[in-house]
């Protein structure tokens, strides 16, 4: 798959000279530290930074004047994707089991949602996951289900391992051969 091989993409301060640490991206969310209160968990670099990158390495734009370029996350977006796949408890599981995300709208929450739980469903490798994103009305969950299985189809990698059923809006992992 993509996401595990393609290089980390190089992200660049606001204005455009170096690329950002990890740890300044995983603190852009406004009034939320993530050590503060971490306890006994711990940063995974390395799972913030590949959920990250699965991002531009799998999923492409599916409308507006970015169709079909690779969906480089902004960096608010960035802090979601590493807080919640980079954060761990001791026993290896993710500190963060369910998220919230408060964004005005047309801000990119739908696809940011519909990558999470791509990622989630497919790349973390939990035999029978079930992955459930939310709506607050009929039509949004429409749109979201649009955006995955759009973002599945786009893409090999994904819509080879993915059986999508447009009448029940379900898809299920393709057994392994």
């Amino acid at each position: 798959m993509p996401s595990l091989s393609a290089p980390p993409v190089k992200r660049k301060t606001r204005r455009g000279s170096s690329p950002r640490k990890l740890a300044d991206i995983l603190r852009i969310v406004p009034g939320y530290d993530p050590w503060r209160d971490a306890g006994d968990c711990r940063l995974d670099e390395s799972a913030a930074q590949k959920a990250i990158d699965f991002f531009p390495a799998c999923l492409k734009h599916i409308e507006g004047e970015l169709a079909g370029q690779p969906f480089l996350l902004e960096p608010w977006q960035q802090a979601i994707v590493g807080n919640t796949f980079g954060w761990k408890r001791p026993n290896g599981t993710r500190r963060y089991r369910i998220i919230f995300v408060f964004v005005p709208a047309k801000n990119g929450k739908t696809p940011i949602a519909a990558g999470m739980a791509i990622y989630t469903w497919i790349c973390d490798h939990e035999p029978g996951a079930q992955v459930i994103n939310f709506a607050y009305t009929r039509d949004q969950a429409g749109l979201l289900w649009r955006c995955t299985r759009v973002f599945i189809e786009a893409e090999y990698e994904l819509s080879s391992r993915v059986n999508i059923y447009k009448s029940t809006h379900t898809m299920n992992l393709k057994e392994s051969e």
